[in-house]
């Protein structure tokens, strides 16, 4: 994912605990991005890395 990220020039905005659903809890980089979907017009989501 980091390839994607500095390919679309995306900075981590800070970090994000997350627990997966074996109950591991693992910390990742967190941005933000506004993305135009056909259809859906603008909207923001974050994505981790």
């Amino acid at each position: 994912m980091k390839g994607v990220w500095k390919e679309l020039g995306l900075k981590p905005l800070g970090e994000m605990e997350f627990v997966l659903a074996d109950g591991t809890t693992i910390r990742k980089k967190i941005s933000e991005v506004l993305l135009e979907l056909p259809g859906y017009g603008e909207t923001y989501t974050c994505s981790s890395w």
